[in-house]
């Protein structure tokens, strides 16, 4: 009977003359023999025929035939748990790219299961890792990572070393084994070995705002801290992916679910890298909550504004206020109001951050970290939910952001429209309508840090209530990457009726944008009549009212035309009550393009009353008529005038301003039946200037 390493012998040279590893001009067993000797060179290519490898001291091997396995033997001393395995190639273009694996000695010589190898994806031509295995007596194999290739010129460097493991916390790489912390806890230790896990775990008492703080020099891994609750699901992640080429500074504050037991873990971001050189410290404290209404986090935990049913009367209601913090990146506070007579409504919502304590430095880095927000959250009935992940879409269909008006403006590419993705305790999907964020001005210079103070840190919006008899509102930092929890905002919410009979009469849009067609727009305008004055029925007031009740409300009339085929002059008669908003009046084709302006706006700050006329049959009247030449409506747009930025004129900022008492009223009529001169002129074509 051959031997047991005779017959891997004469297996190894059996697959070398197979692939004629060290071929010549031609296949004699002269020319192989060179090439099977090169390749006999250190013939352990199984346990049994391991060479010991002592701690420390430099060894050498070679990768041949294809499919060589060299094994060693080494023993861990008791009073060490990390082994450190650095394998190389000499030359960086060696078809070798080695790997290796540490298998415990078991009681009858041979391996167990593997206690330690290199990484999968570790390729090239040099690996050094540390591994954590328990003291006593070890086989290791080295071997090429495909086993398809071999080097009979270069042989491998091998170097093992051991020692003891510097953190004294171990064993604590599982939740079951976590160490215990308190507030004001700070504990260095060390990710010392590849796949080694470092949990954390404390109890966090009612009202308050958990800080967790990691450091580290530059290290050979990527330090990740990661905090569980009780029952382990993630609540947060924090990762340095550059910690190899700079130091960590990790510092985070959440604002828990509620009190109770919660871990952090700390480790590298993949487990495949490790540093027993340089510790890391982590720092944990417990601070009291400023925010009084925590927890509500969630829509199930919203606060009630009200404390019941609020009813939209004729009038203002009272503001309602609260106050909270953005106590941690990522923290939502939300607020809920329970509506009655509100088919038609208005609710107004001002968050805004109190700064003026803070010095002009502070205050321009209170900005930097805090983007007041306040998102309007509407149920959408037709979308029924289990979970937020239900909510990514909506059960509405699109071809554009105008079929999601009232919804966020917002048509995915799958042709449904965004949901706000939030299953609300109604069991129906939350839709963002409007969300307004703290802005400066550039054009202003408000935006960059200086020597005076930034704009106001506050955001509000106005919105129409669209029928819903509930509404969330969602306090927020603008991108959720902030926190403040020493600081409190104030939010101020109050609701009404909407005044203008005339609603709605536009697109429920979270804002008007430049982009969208004007011709689109009007689709929502509401019919009125034209008086025929030429026939002695003449306007005896304001047939037309309204107001610019909400932010981004704008009035679209239509009206047809009144002398189809031929030439007519009108006049509009309008007025405009005092306010703050800077009321445009003007006149457009159906199909989009500018026709007439009625009323030019102010841009002051407070508008004056204002009446006037546009158009007549007087020399001093602006020239408005119906041109024979069009076969569509005329359409009334109605709308404050935010100012726009201009080079080489200082503007205020953009403003779109509202108030529901601040009305407007006009009348449209005929004055005559032809084009009348003066105030117009007849071309060879029409009237006036034809289009």
């Amino acid at each position: 009977m051959i031997p047991r390493h005779t017959a891997v012998s004469l297996e190894v040279l059996a697959l070398a003359l197979m692939l004629g590893g060290c071929s010549s001009k031609d296949d004699t067993p002269s020319d192989i023999t060179p090439a099977t000797a090169e390749c006999s060179r250190d013939d352990h290519s199984e346990p049994a025929l391991a060479s010991a490898l002592a701690v420390g001291v430099p060894g050498e091997g070679y990768i041949c035939p294809a499919g060589d396995l060299d094994w060693y033997s080494l023993t861990v001393p008791a009073t060490d748990k990390l082994v450190t395995v650095n394998v190389s190639m000499p030359v960086a273009l060696s078809p070798i790219q080695p790997t290796y694996a540490i298998f415990p000695k078991g009681p009858d010589g041979e391996p167990g299961t593997v206690a330690a190898q290199a990484p999968a994806n570790a390729t090239g031509t040099s690996l050094k890792f540390t591994h954590c295995v328990n003291p006593g007596d070890y086989y290791m194999v080295v071997r090429d990572q495909g086993d398809d290739s071999v080097d009979t010129r270069n042989a491998y460097s091998l170097n093992i070393s051991t020692g003891p493991d510097p953190d004294g916390a171990e064993p604590n790489n599982t939740n079951a084994t976590a160490t215990t912390l308190t507030s004001g806890s700070q504990t260095t230790a060390f990710i010392a070995c590849r796949g080694d896990e470092d949990w954390y775990t404390f109890d966090v008492p009612p009202g308050r705002t958990l800080s967790l703080q990691l450091s580290s020099a530059v290290t050979s891994y990527q330090p990740t801290l990661r905090l569980y609750d009780a029952e382990t699901n993630l609540l947060v992640e924090e990762q340095n992916l550059a910690g190899a080429t700079e130091p960590t500074t990790i510092a985070r504050f959440e604002v828990l679910p509620g009190p109770g037991k919660y871990y952090v873990s700390v480790t590298d971001d993949d487990n495949e890298d490790a540093d027993p050189q340089i510790p890391y410290t982590l720092s944990v404290e417990f601070i009291v909550d400023a925010d009084p209404n925590e927890p509500n986090n969630v829509p199930a935990e919203a606060v009630v504004l009200g404390n019941g049913t609020v009813a939209c009367g004729a009038a203002w209601s009272q503001m309602f206020t609260e106050t909270g913090s953005i106590g941690s990146p990522g923290d939502d506070d939300w607020y809920r109001i329970d509506l009655s007579g509100c088919t038609k409504g208005i609710i107004e919502a001002t968050v805004e951050y109190d700064t003026s304590g803070l010095s002009v430095a502070d205050q321009w880095a209170f900005n930097a970290e805090i983007q007041a927000t306040v998102t309007l959250v509407r149920p959408h009935t037709p979308s029924a939910c289990n979970t937020d992940g239900d909510c990514n879409t909506l059960q509405k269909t699109c071809d554009g952001p105008l079929d999601c008006a009232g919804l966020f403006d917002t048509c995915l590419n799958q042709g449904l429209c965004s949901g706000a993705s939030v299953c609300l305790p109604t069991g129906t999907c939350g839709a963002n309508q409007t969300q307004r964020k703290y802005e400066c001005n550039p054009r202003l210079n408000e935006c960059k840090p200086g020597a005076t103070p930034p704009p106001p840190n506050v955001a509000k919006l106005a919105s129409p209530i669209l029928g819903d008899n509930v509404l969330f509102l969602r306090v927020t930092d603008y991108q959720s990457d902030g926190s403040a929890p020493e600081k409190l905002y104030r939010l101020n919410v109050r609701v009404r009726q909407d005044p203008d009979a005339n609603e709605s009469n536009n697109l429920p849009l979270n804002l008007i944008s430049p982009s969208y067609e004007r011709s689109d727009l009007f689709a929502a305008a509401k019919p009125i009549a034209i008086h025929d004055c030429a026939a002695g029925d003449c306007c005896g007031g304001a047939d037309v009212t309204g107001s610019i009740g909400y932010e981004s409300d704008v009035d679209y009339f239509r009206f047809p035309h009144p002398c189809p085929g031929s030439d007519c002059t009108l006049r509009m008669v309008w007025n405009t009550q005092a306010g703050p908003v800077d009321i445009a009046i003007n006149v457009y084709r159906e199909g989009g393009s500018s026709w007439n302006v009625a009323r030019e706006p102010d841009e002051a700050t407070m508008q004056s009353a204002a009446s006037g006329t546009l158009g007549g049959t007087t020399a001093t009247d602006e020239c408005f008529y119906a041109y024979s030449g069009h076969n569509d409506d005329y359409i009334v747009e109605v709308r404050d005038r935010f100012a726009l930025y201009d080079d080489d004129v200082t503007v205020r900022p953009d403003s779109r301003d509202w108030n529901p008492d601040q009305t407007y009223g006009f009348c449209v009529e005929k004055v005559a039946n032809s084009c009348s001169v003066p105030p117009c002129q007849v071309y060879p074509n029409g009237c006036g200037q034809p289009q």
